[in-house]
């Protein structure tokens, strides 16, 4: 039921990613107006994007034989049809809160951005308890999920309005040929989360045919403990992207240039450092995690860990693209390497084992590195030999804005 709401995701268009670098390079070159309209333009097309797929939805949810499916009993039907409609609308809910937290950040408080998607998983923590103090059905807690997601997208709905009211909603503001760029944009993005749905999804289908159950177990365990290095490269582009935006905005290119220096070899050697964290003592987080079932070798470790780093410079250099909006050759090429990495897993798998699979994820990152910062000194202007001096100065500089950010992120935590 999780994986089915993960792909009914992809139904936002990423109308939510592409709206906040429009709303955010209008407001920095001084355009509230284009601003307001993509804002405007941006909700009514996911209002007319959910009434399109909420018949589909509604099918999903009541035509799908859930008990035979599921293998129980027949009094359950409607407990998980209408727990995967609860979860449905929580799904469309979040896309409006896309577009408000975007609201914060084309009004230069991305800050507040982040502390209200920081606050999101404890409302659904909260929702779940008093859900399953209720009752034990799957409907019950879905209900609590999407209320909890309710209340939350009217909060930052208010709280964004009052903060940017500059960029209120208005019908006036709608403008076609926006919401027309805007859709092509999105489609484009949508490359991005079809590229990780087959390379996350697929793999493990490729482990559960080739290799059977408890080796599914046994990568999605390991996966999941290497790819808590890639949340740190998340928080730096978090943290980047809007800063990227409003340079980008304001044609200032030599500090765009800068940043995009610095947040490189920050990725990078926090990449490093983490991944040598993980060699040490991944093992042992391992064996602990699992309670002492699974057994992890080092040598299955290291694969996993290896293209960690290469991952990390494409990654964090990819945010230029995106907070520009300049992402759609990149989206082409990310949805033909991951495709490529899939099939390549097959005999990989089958020859290697769990290491081939794990070898397979790097092929992405061979693919994908040599384009993402040929198009990224493009955009901010750059070239290799100032940006490889920036690179090396930024590693002395690393120690003081990892120590600022993580400061950052504590409070965000607390």
């Amino acid at each position: 039921m999780s994986s089915l709401l993960s792909w009914l995701s992809i139904a936002n268009l990423g109308i939510g990613n592409v709206g906040t670098s429009e709303m955010s390079m209008a407001m920095a070159g001084g355009d509230s107006q284009k601003a307001r309209s993509v804002f405007s333009s941006g909700l009514i097309m996911i209002s007319c994007l959910m009434v399109f797929i909420s018949p589909v939805i509604v099918c999903i949810a009541f035509l799908t034989p859930w008990t035979s499916m599921l293998g129980v009993g027949v009094e359950r039907y409607f407990e998980f049809a209408n727990a995967v409609l609860f979860l449905a609308v929580s799904v469309g809910v979040s896309f409006f809160g896309g577009m408000f937290s975007a609201r914060f950040v084309a009004g230069g408080k991305a800050y507040i951005a982040i502390h209200t998607a920081t606050a999101r998983p404890w409302f659904d923590l909260l929702a779940s308890i008093i859900g399953l103090s209720i009752s034990c059905r799957f409907d019950v807690l879905a209900f609590s999920l999407m209320c909890s997601v309710i209340a939350h997208t009217l909060i930052v709905q208010l709280y964004s309005l009052i903060f940017v009211p500059i960029l209120s909603f208005s019908m006036e503001c709608v403008d076609p040929i926006i919401s027309k760029r805007l859709l092509r944009l999105g489609l484009a993005f949508q490359a991005f989360p079809i590229g990780n749905a087959l390379i996350f999804q697929g793999f493990v289908v490729v482990v559960q045919f080739g290799l059977g159950s408890t080796s599914v177990v046994l990568f999605s365990t390991a996966r999941t403990l290497v790819r808590s290095v890639n949340q740190i490269m998340e928080f730096v582009n978090q943290v980047v992207w809007p800063e990227m935006a409003r340079l980008i905005g304001q044609s200032d290119y030599r500090r765009a240039a800068k940043l995009h220096r610095v947040s490189v070899s920050t990725s990078f050697l926090l990449a490093v450092v983490m991944t040598l964290v993980l060699g040490i003592f991944g093992k042992i987080i391992f064996r602990l995690w699992t309670g002492g079932q699974l057994n992890l070798s080092g040598n299955l470790l290291w694969l996993f860990l290896v293209p960690i780093p290469f991952n990390a410079l494409w990654f964090t250099s990819s945010l230029v693209h995106a907070a520009c909006n300049q992402h759609g050759h990149l989206a082409i090429r990310y949805l033909a390497a991951t495709s490529c990495a899939l099939i390549c897993s097959i005999p990989l798998t089958y020859y290697f084992g769990i290491g081939g699979t794990a070898i397979a994820a790097g092929i992405v990152d061979l693919l994908l590195v040599r384009f993402v910062f040929i198009k990224s000194l493009e955009i901010t202007k750059d070239n290799y030999a100032d940006f490889t001096r920036g690179i090396i100065s930024g590693f002395r500089l690393v120690p003081s804005i990892a120590s600022k950010w993580l400061h950052i992120g504590e409070s965000i935590n607390r």
